[in-house]
């Protein structure tokens, strides 16, 4: 009978369990997901989900929405008008009797008494109008700037695109740094324990000291120390390429970053010099001329052409008790407006020259980059051959010295400094690699290389 009773307890109770588990895994944050990426899948995401390059984007397309507005200019203005009026003057009755066609003869019987002296009149008036620019030079011109705005946007959208490429670069190489300071620090530790070992067996064998074996204590507690630091840094390494990227995640590696190798230096500048942001100031340079030719068309005539349909009722709206249509063309030009056109022109001028001058500073800029990155990449190359053979004499010295130590020949002093230098000499081999890698990354994104050698046009 317990039997019985228990299970249908379990039966009972077990959907509203399973509904438990259910909210608890809805209720779990999808931020605390680690993602595992290749650095091709990070960088992809960035694309995609970077809030910065999104936010440009939705920039870029407004700037080309402007172009749609200019473009408004070359086509007719239509508006619909209702209108209502109650009134006694005199003039308006009249006239609107007249456009009602509802004025009769029976309107002149006690004239003039009967017009200077009228009853309240009702009149609604339903218009259309349509207007239409015939010529103005200055439409054409304005479409133009806006062509240009909207492409040197784009430009400067696709450099901030390289920018955000490189940062989630430098941030994967953060996370790879992170990961090689995290097996240095366990590293550290294992070697710590097995000196502290060694030192406590020679105690033990009164072949050693006891200060021996407090100094390796204290080297451990060190390394542990070290390991709880670098561990952190891990940590935050994960969560800020997650930020690069432009989710909440962490974000974990799975492969490397891939090794670029430089070209001429020549050629590097003259990579730079169809960067992106260098197009960019080229077309503000061309919008800059364009505002030269906006200014001059102040001194050409604009010609509108257009037309309107009425309807008028004196009782409901679309009546159509009366009705009538008008065509018209106006031409207007503007002869002296008190010296106005030729200072804009002039400021046009100027800042025409100031868009060149930019220009040639940034060109100068991007050469100078180019330069500097090249020569970082050569510092950096050598600094990492330099760091593998620090590496190798700090490992051979380890041997040494641990030999020594065993012999009674060397301190226990000895054994720590040496695995210091140890741990530093691997912990440089790691950093100066990522800070190659990243620097033959940045020659590229100098050069303005880094979307094509990515794939990512």
């Amino acid at each position: 009978m317990k039997k019985i009773i228990l299970t249908l307890i379990i039966f009972f109770l077990l959907p509203g369990i399973t509904a438990a588990e259910e909210i608890l895994k809805a209720n779990v944050d999808s931020s605390d997901k680690v993602l595992y990426l290749s650095f091709y899948e990070a960088v992809n995401m960035a694309i995609r989900e970077n809030k910065k390059l999104q936010a440009f984007k939705n920039r870029v397309n407004a700037r080309e929405g402007f172009i749609s507005v200019q473009r408004g200019d070359f086509l007719p203005s239509v508006n619909f008008n209702q209108g209502f009026v109650w009134t006694n003057n005199p003039a308006e009755v009249f006239a609107l009797k007249l456009n009602q066609r509802n004025l009769t003869a029976g309107e002149f019987a006690g004239a003039p008494a009967s017009f200077n002296n009228p009853d309240p009149f009702t009149n609604f008036l339903s218009e259309i109008t349509l207007e239409q620019s015939v010529y103005n030079k200055e439409n054409s011109v304005n479409l133009k700037i806006a062509k240009n705005r909207y492409s040197a946007k784009e430009n400067e959208y696709l450099r901030t695109r390289e920018k955000v490429v490189l940062e989630v670069a430098r941030a994967y190489l953060n996370v790879k740094n992170a990961v090689n300071f995290v097996k240095v620090a366990q590293q550290s530790i294992e070697a710590a324990k097995e000196h502290k070992r060694i030192a406590n067996v020679r105690y033990e064998n009164e072949t050693g000291l006891y200060s021996d074996v407090l100094r390796t204590n204290t080297f451990l507690k060190k390394a542990e120390q070290r390991f709880v630091s670098v561990q952190k840094n891990y940590e935050i390494a994960k969560k800020a390429l997650g930020l690069a990227i432009g989710v909440t995640n962490s974000v974990e590696t799975v492969d490397t970053v891939p090794e670029l190798q430089p070209l001429s230096l020549k050629a590097h500048k003259n990579n730079a010099l169809n960067r992106s942001d260098i197009k960019a100031m080229e077309i503000n340079y061309e919008k800059a001329k364009n505002k030269i030719k906006l200014q001059q068309a102040l001194y050409y005539p604009k010609v509108t052409a257009g037309g309107n349909y009425r309807v008028y009722s004196e009782y409901a709206p679309f009546g159509f008790e009366g009705e009538n249509f008008t065509l018209f063309g106006a031409l207007k030009w503007n002869l002296f407006n008190g010296r106005k056109k030729p200072n804009l022109v002039k400021i046009a001028e100027y800042e025409l020259k100031e868009t060149k001058n930019m220009l040639e500073d940034a060109r100068n800029l991007a050469e100078f980059e180019v330069f500097d990155a090249y020569q970082t990449v050569m510092e950096k190359q050598k600094n990492f051959e330099l760091a593998i053979s620090t590496l190798e004499s700090a490992e051979e010295g380890m041997k040494l010295v641990e030999i020594r130590y065993k012999n009674s020949l060397s301190p226990i002093i000895d054994v720590l400094d040496a695995q210091l230098n140890l741990d530093q000499a691997r912990a440089d081999v790691a950093k100066s690699r990522n800070e190659y890698l990243f620097s033959l990354i940045n020659l590229r994104y100098a050069s303005g290389m880094i979307l094509n050698d990515f794939n990512l046009n």
